[in-house]
């Protein structure tokens, strides 16, 4: 074996080592999260269930109802855990950047902390937006008098509702990233932007069907997700035509 095999193989090892670091490293910073998670559960549980209020009876300050015993148990365990990743999230991408940063040009790695701050920002926007915007005009029109005979009353199953709430607003913060991540793509040249121009028609049409399977089943959350992605799309093919990105 000549010096420079050995040294390519030593660098491989090295790097398949750092890797490993990396992960062990995550796996414990996850299990350190979902032990601190456990202790957030009750206030998480409050921010999640807000959106009901609206719906809470005169007669009772309950809003949310469990129908087996273990449904608690089950739904604090699975809230914990998504609460941690979600807190260690930070440093899961810390960890994936540095990785990846010395297979990057200084251009490269200038961009990337501008879209870093883009990304933490577009976190911040989907956030208010979701929780504080569409949510409560979803419920509010889906509980409506057209639905909802006057007869009828609301009896909201715990797992089902607390979920529903999460799965939305996780849904629409990684959407609201994907125009992001398009954009890193024609940053590296994976992605050719003529490509991308060539098949918005089909991009668009894909944006409203998933928005239309994970959103709740009305126009108003439809619209209120599908518009600003597709806004965002070609406002990332714009950025990139600017400074000759995906050519």
């Amino acid at each position: 074996m000549n010096g420079k095999a050995f040294e390519k193989e030593m660098s491989f090892l090295e790097h398949i080592s750092e890797l490993r670091l990396y992960i062990i490293i995550s796996c414990a910073a996850l299990a350190i999260g979902f032990i601190l998670a456990l202790f957030l559960y009750e206030p998480a549980v409050d921010f999640l269930s807000k959106p009901f209020l609206s719906l809470q009876s005169s007669q009772s300050k309950d809003i949310l109802y469990i129908t087996g015993i273990l449904e608690g148990f089950f739904v604090k365990m699975k809230i914990s855990f998504l609460l941690s990743l979600i807190l260690t999230f930070p440093l899961h991408l810390f960890l994936v950047l540095k990785f990846l940063f010395p297979a990057l040009t200084y251009k490269e790695k200038s961009f990337m902390s501008y879209i870093l701050i883009a990304s933490f920002f577009l976190v911040i926007v989907s956030l208010y937006y979701s929780y504080g915007k569409i949510l409560p005009l979803s419920i509010s029109f889906l509980t409506s008098a057209g639905f909802l005979p006057e007869n009828i009353g609301v009896l909201l199953n715990f797992e089902k509702n607390i979920f529903f709430i999460f799965q939305f607003i996780f849904v629409a913060l990684i959407m609201f990233q994907v125009p992001l991540v398009l954009f890193v793509l024609m940053m590296l040249g994976i992605i050719k932007r003529k490509r991308l121009w060539q098949s918005s028609r089909f991009v668009l049409v894909g944006i409203v069907v998933v928005s239309a399977l994970l959103t709740p089943p009305d126009p108003l959350s439809l619209i209120s997700i599908a518009l600003p992605l597709a806004l965002l799309y070609f406002l990332m093919l714009f950025l990139a035509k600017i400074f000759r990105f995906g050519e």
